[in-house]
């Protein structure tokens, strides 16, 4: 922007320098007398003649002896090239018209020379003739002897076609179009006139018919006057007549025929007015008829092609110039605007600086006060606080400009004249309106045709991606909001990178009053997007990995703390990958640190409920509605309207806005999903009025983890490459997100509407994230909430809690429900066993932390995770002790019994381990197949009765033999445990008949 204010001031300056010297000369060699120059007293007795003083005598004595007659075309050309200078504040295009000024000059300096005779008359006011000293002596005679006296003029006349091109291209084009055609017009009519005469001398004289009937009849022939008359009246009859009856005969030759036409066109040029005193009725001139040439349909096709193509550079011409005349009235406003800014900027800092006086006039007296309350004073200096001489970042080092590859006019141009041609060739006629050149695509605005229906150029995305060569297909606009046109949106093939501090120092970003400005990127014009989050007030954000969703949410992270002081914005950041949000570690803005644990993160979210509800509680006693008219109230003000009840603690300062960032959200869903969606239904719901705003991110935006619930609460939306058209109908609620073109591209849902912004997302660099951070690390440190930390520990031991709750009575018998029917879900655990809901849901609970299941789904139900085989291995393994738990576990306290292990966990663990061994047992057993091998595994099946280890090792060995030892090892089993089971019974008998 600086740069082209200086390129302006400059060409004003040297337009404005031009026009003096032009004006100068001008008015020198107007009142040019010979005499003030060979008087060499006059310029001392100030007795010059010239109106330009001894300067400009002598500077118009050496212009008329250089140039002579060329002496004015110099200053003419000066003159108007200061004018053009001036009014375009551009130098651009001067060399090439400044090259053709010169050639002119010479020509003109040719031509007077030319004109005495190429002789140098030193007489009257031209001291070396009218072609001065270099057309009379340099230029004349050369080009004489070379050319000849005729042949000059032809060189002077073709130079001086080629300066007026090289001076003003257009002007001269049309000068010579004009002259074109009057000259095709003259010779055409001068053919006319000559073949017409000559026609009518050659035209036979055909026999009066009345001449011949007065000869019969004995009537006097009339006057010669007369019979002319007669004459003329004959053939204007046969005039009459269809021409039809003369071209019945189609054996005629074709010569012949061309005579009788002519001789029918020579007869219509008749004129009726000889007719009129033989008292005939005057007939209307009739139309001479045009013979309608045949031409072949692949002749009439190319010429509807060419005039197609025609209408469609003019169209993509007068669209490109509208671009051009847009950015330059932009510039312009830019300008203006930019003045205004930086005016409001020094009033704004003279402000700022009596408001800190006053701050620092107010903290002082407050502390005097503190002092004298004695151990108010001491707790006052025990609580951390934030420097109130806190200063926001510089932008010195981040990047200062966009990246971007230029696209010429000429290529804009051509894509818009294919994109015309296209809908040509299926019958859609279309009017280019205007074209918008963007980071990341380019929008052709189109008019259609009366009668055109919208759904067909919709229906033809493909066929218009694959004409334009469109890598990531192309987005049709249908109708452009509030007009009566489309907008089709074709991906630039040149990359822009666009960088935010561009953006923070535009007039569009500093004009604007935000509460919480979020700077985003670039719209499909090229304007800044910048957004509050105030007034969103939360926002969701989804995009496949790589396509910039990370990067979106550093850039809204690095805008509020470039933009915001610790004071003023808190904020919360949740990252499950524990590497995206590393680099905020320990900056002043955050409440608590960087949360990497879920178990932490839903109790975080569950604080912020808390948080907004307190805060609620606070703007009721103080008589407000938000969080704006409670920071706008003075210290005192709050203070006067507080019940005497009430601790005026936290109503000393301002309430800060908290702003959480969730990355990764769907990790955050699996964990604890039901806590997680009402804590963030309820702070979407309720929290913008107390400042608490949520910013969810997330690569897998199923239904699962984007809920109906969440969607309906945040409204504001941002997409990024998706890698369906379901994905892009989850977030966005329409297609479009699986078009996008990575790398930023992004579509926006802005507050209050529901119309899509395309957009190009800021890039943000490791080096100017790590700038920012570090000069906020180094004024302030980071003061962490308590009650925050609290409340996260709190949650982590109610866990670790239901982690350690005694099992149910029939926990086992819930396990083995599920595994029977092969799904899992508290309804089910309901109608089987009979259970209520509160038992059955606390069963489930159980299950999903030891293992068994997965988390709740919704009406998907759970997730089963253990298999039949694992259960029943596990069961056989844990001897003198139930299925979950050996004796003396926290599950089945007694005394414990063997080796088993304590937790389910470890229990499938070794049961892996061993199914790999037996992988390698089956191998080696199929490569042997003998029958030693089968006698071990019966004998390990054997003592799977008394050892818990044999028993796993004679599991794997059975699963490694053929299937009809394992069919027998089963079959034993059974036996044994029917066996067991008959012995038990016969034990109860005996018992009961005692």
């Amino acid at each position: 922007m600086e740069r082209e204010r200086t390129q302006e001031t400059t060409a004003i300056v040297t337009g404005l320098g031009l026009a003096g010297v032009a004006l100068f000369c001008g008015l020198s060699l107007w009142s040019y007398v010979p005499t003030d120059v060979m008087d060499y007293t006059a310029g001392s007795s100030g007795k010059t003649g010239n109106l330009g003083g001894l300067l400009g005598a002598r500077a118009a004595h050496h212009l008329l002896c250089l140039y002579g007659t060329g002496a004015w075309t110099i200053v003419a050309s000066l003159l108007i090239f200061g004018v053009m200078i001036c009014a375009a504040r551009s130098m651009s295009g001067m060399l090439l018209r400044a090259s053709g000024s010169i050639l002119l000059t010479l020509l003109v300096c040719t031509w007077a020379a030319l004109g005495q005779g190429g002789t140098a008359a030193f007489a009257g006011d031209m001291p070396a003739g009218p072609g001065g000293i270099l057309g009379g002596h340099y230029l004349a005679p050369p080009l004489v002897g070379y050319f000849g006296p005729v042949g000059v003029y032809l060189v002077l006349v073709t130079g001086l076609l080629l300066s007026g091109l090289m001076i003003a291209q257009d002007a001269t084009e049309s000068v010579l179009a004009l002259l074109g055609r009057g000259c095709v017009k003259l010779a055409h009519w001068s053919w006319d006139s000559i073949t017409g005469r000559l026609q009518t001398l050659a035209a036979p004289q055909p026999v009066p018919a009345a001449a011949a009937v007065s000869a019969r009849s004995g009537i006097a022939t009339p006057k010669k006057e007369e019979t002319e008359a007669m004459q003329r009246n004959d053939r204007i009859a046969v005039l009459d007549a269809p021409l039809v009856e003369t071209r019945r005969n189609r054996n005629l030759p074709a010569k012949v025929e061309k005579e009788e036409e002519e001789q029918e066109e020579l007869q219509v040029e008749v004129p009726p007015e000889a007719v009129s005193n033989r008292g005939v009725k005057k007939e209307p001139k009739p139309e001479p008829k045009v013979r309608e040439e045949k031409v072949s349909p692949a002749e009439a096709e190319e010429e509807k092609a060419r005039a197609r193509r025609e209408e469609a550079m003019r169209q993509a011409e007068e669209a490109e110039r509208q671009r051009l005349e847009r950015e330059k009235v932009e510039r312009e406003k830019v300008a203006q605007e930019s003045k205004a800014l930086e005016k409001l900027e020094k009033e704004r800092q003279a402000k700022e600086k009596e408001r800190q006086k006053a701050q620092a006039k107010f903290f002082e007296s407050m502390n005097k006060n503190k002092d004298e309350a004695g151990e108010e004073t001491k707790e006052a200096k025990q609580k951390p606080r934030l420097p109130d001489d806190y200063r926001l970042p510089e932008l010195k080092s981040m990047e200062a400009k966009d990246t971007a590859i230029e696209i010429s006019s000429d290529a804009l141009k051509d894509r818009g004249i294919k994109l015309i041609e296209t809908l040509w060739e299926f019958k859609i006629g279309s009017r280019l309106v205007g074209i918008s050149h963007g980071p990341t695509v380019t929008m052709f605005e189109l008019s259609l045709d009366a009668g055109i229906n919208v759904r067909r150029v919709t229906a033809l995305s493909d066929n218009l991606a694959m004409a334009m060569k469109a890598e990531h297909g192309i987005r049709i606009i249908a109708p452009l909001p509030g007009r009566d046109t489309i907008g089709i949106e074709i991906p630039n093939t040149e990359d822009h990178v666009v960088r935010m501090r561009p953006i923070l120092e535009s007039t569009a970003f500093r004009s604007c009053s935000h509460a919480l400005p979020l700077v985003l990127g670039r719209d499909s014009t090229g304007n800044p997007l910048i957004a509050d989050l105030s007034r969103m007030p939360h926002l969701l954000i989804a995009g496949t990995t790589g396509s910039g969703k990370s990067v979106c949410i550093n850039s809204i992270i690095l805008s509020l703390m470039i933009l915001k002081r610790p004071q003023e914005v808190k904020m919360i950041l949740v990252d499950p990958k524990q590497v995206e949000m590393a680099d905020f570690k320990g900056i002043p803005h955050l409440l608590s640190p960087v949360v990497t644990d879920m178990k932490v993160a839903a109790g975080v979210l569950s604080w912020a409920v808390q948080k907004m509800e307190d805060r609620y509680d606070r703007m009721l006693k103080v008589g407000v509605k938000n969080i704006n008219s409670f920071n706008k109230l003075t210290q005192e003000e709050r203070l006067a309207r507080l019940p005497q009840s009430e601790p005026p603690d936290n109503y000393v300062d301002a309430m800060p806005y908290i702003v959480v960032v969730v990355d990764e959200f769907a990790d955050l869903m699996m964990t604890a999903g039901k806590e997680i969606e009402q804590a963030i239904a309820r702070l979407a719901q309720k929290a913008r009025a107390a400042g608490i705003h949520v910013i969810l991110a997330t690569q897998r935006p199923s239904a699962d983890v984007v809920t109906g619930l969440i969607k309906t609460n945040l409204p504001c939306r941002i997409c990024f490459q998706v890698k369906s058209k379901v994905d892009s109908r989850i977030v966005l609620d329409t297609g479009g997100g699986e078009k996008l073109a990575g790398k930023g591209d992004m579509l926006y849902v802005p507050p209050g509407t529901s119309q899509l912004i395309r957009a190009k997302a800021v890039f943000i660099g490791d080096h100017e994230v790590k700038a920012v951070v570090d000069f906020c690390k180094n004024q302030a440190q980071p003061i962490y909430s308590d009650e925050l930390e609290k409340a996260a520990a709190k949650g982590v031991e109610e866990e670790k809690e239901g982690e350690a709750m005694p099992l149910d009575e029939r926990f086992e018998e819930g396990v083995e429900c599920f595994l029977a029917l092969g799904r899992a879900s508290t309804s089910l655990l309901q109608r089987r066993l009979g259970l209520g809901y509160t038992r059955a849901a606390k069963l489930c609970d159980q299950m999903e932390a030891r293992g068994i299941v997965g988390p709740d789904r919704g009406a998907k139900g759970r997730e089963l995770l253990l298999t039949q085989e694992a259960w029943e291995s596990y069961k056989r393994g844990n001897v003198a002790g139930s299925a979950w738990g050996p004796k003396g576990s926290k599950d089945n306290p007694g005394t414990p019994s063997g080796d088993a292990p304590a937790s389910t966990v470890d229990c499938l663990d070794d049961i892996d381990g061993t199914r790999e061994a037996a992988e390698e047992l089956k191998a080696a057993a199929e490569a042997d197949a003998s029958d030693e091998d089968h006698a071990e595994a019966e004998e390990a099946t054997e003592s799977t009765e008394t050892d818990e280890v044999d028993a796993l090792d004679a599991e794997v060995a059975t699963e490694a033999d053929d299937d009809g030892s394992a069919d027998e090892a089963e079959e034993e089993e059974e036996a044994a445990e029917e066996a067991e089971e008959e012995e038990e019974l016969v034990g109860e008998k005996s018992k009961s008949g005692d």
